[in-house]
């Protein structure tokens, strides 16, 4: 696994980060994920609204309504981030993984599984769909994909398609 698969920094902080929360036991690693709209589509549905503003400032001739089409856009990202997308935390045991929720800094625990992992077939150069222990994930390629394609397993013949889970 290529060095650049793995941010380090980010790894040890969430190392850290969760320590507390799994009573003494050490964690190998740690990764996190957000769960719900992909990245790419808290994109477009921000800049849905954002659109319809820069369309009304083109018809009226008011240049100063892209400010707002700014403002819109910024506030669309904010309200998916904070209310629609939920950011997860996956900590490495040396017999399971362990899933935390984790809302304005403080982790709560969601779930354990054992030390599986499935990509799912939405992957790109930056994001990778995750399921863990019953979460679909969307985690970051540069800073946790060499965590995540080490404990990726296939699923076998008898598991359920990725898309129904």
């Amino acid at each position: 696994m290529p060095a650049t698969d793995i941010n380090q920094v980010a790894v040890d902080r969430l190392v850290e980060r969760v320590r507390p929360a799994l009573s003494g036991k050490k964690p190998l690693s740690a990764f996190s994920g957000t769960r719900g709209l992909s990245p790419t589509m808290v994109a477009i549905v921000a800049a849905i609204p954002t659109t319809v503003v820069v369309l009304i400032s083109i018809v009226i001739r008011r240049p100063i309504l892209l400010v707002g089409a700014l403002m819109v856009m910024a506030l669309t990202m904010f309200v998916i981030m904070t209310r629609v997308n939920a950011t997860r935390v996956v900590a490495e045991l040396a017999a399971e993984l362990v899933v935390f929720s984790s809302r304005r800094g403080e982790l709560s625990l969601i779930g354990r599984g054992d030390k599986t992992l499935a990509i799912g077939p939405a992957r790109g150069r930056a994001w990778a769909q995750v399921i863990v222990a019953g979460e679909t994930l969307w985690v970051s390629r540069p800073a946790f994909g060499g965590i995540v394609e080490r404990l990726e397993t296939l699923p076998s013949q008898d598991d359920p398609p990725l898309e129904s889970m």
